[in-house]
């Protein structure tokens, strides 16, 4: 009995795919590669956000107000796109 109380419950495995070690996975651990995920992500997101604007105007020669609206068109579908996924899964 005391053996079992050392996995979690909850059906989470480990990188092998044994049954997840309590004191060894998740917590405050994970934190860190989280937080620094989400950090690229958003600095990803906004150094193309700032650049498409460019991008349409100089290379695709399109008038601001049109590549304006294309990006504001590329960023509402970055923000959709992950709860239509949650809603479909």
């Amino acid at each position: 009995m005391a053996e079992d109380d050392i996995y979690t419950k909850d059906g989470t495995v480990d990188f092998h795919g044994n049954p997840a070690n309590r004191k060894e996975t998740g917590t405050w651990r994970a934190c860190p590669f989280i937080l620094g995920n989400e950090c690229c992500e958003r600095l990803a997101y906004y150094g193309m956000s700032t650049n498409l604007v460019l991008y349409f105007k100089n290379r695709l020669h399109q008038h601001s107000a049109i590549a304006s609206k294309n990006v504001s068109n590329w960023s509402g579908t970055c923000y959709i796109t992950p709860i239509d996924w949650s809603i479909c899964g």
